[in-house]
């Protein structure tokens, strides 16, 4: 199982809507945009969605300037689509970058649920043969869609 928190899966889109991706992702890639395309294609994690096998958990802060909610929304959309694998989304509303550590008391206490029920829901599901192949030959064999959802965590009143 995987849980991913502000992630950035797409890093062409990353250097876009980022508050620092313009600087940031040039940095990291040793290049500008325009001359490392290929590069930042290839090295992001959205170009390889549909070999994703593992539960996946999406947690993310409505208002991350850093890793921008479209970077959470374009993963689980991806794996929504091209696989069988279970995902979720969950979207803070008012959080940042760092909704984690310092975001409302009712949302971290939230994300804290959600973790620890999708690591006790997955922690004993084996990776079947059958996936396994499927992923080592590029998803060709992709398994039915499996039960996914979007949601939008409500602050404790």
């Amino acid at each position: 199982m995987a849980v991913v928190s502000a992630p950035v899966t797409n890093i062409e889109t990353h250097f876009a809507v980022s508050d620092s991706g313009y600087y940031s992702d040039c940095y990291s890639m040793y290049g500008e945009l325009s001359v490392k395309r290929d590069a930042m294609r290839e090295l992001s994690p959205l170009s390889y969605v549909e070999r994703v096998r593992t539960p996946t958990l999406i947690l993310q802060g409505e208002s991350d300037e850093r890793c921008p909610v479209c970077q959470a929304e374009e993963l689980f959309t991806g794996i929504m689509t091209a696989t069988g694998t279970p995902a979720e989304l969950v979207t803070y509303p008012g959080g940042s970058h760092h909704f984690f550590e310092s975001g409302r008391p009712s949302h971290r206490k939230d994300m804290l649920m959600r973790l620890t029920g999708w690591l006790e829901k997955w922690i004993d599901e084996p990776l079947k043969a059958d996936d396994a192949q499927s992923c080592a030959h590029g998803g060709e064999d992709r398994p039915e869609r499996a039960d996914q959802s979007a949601q939008t965590a409500q602050p404790a009143s």
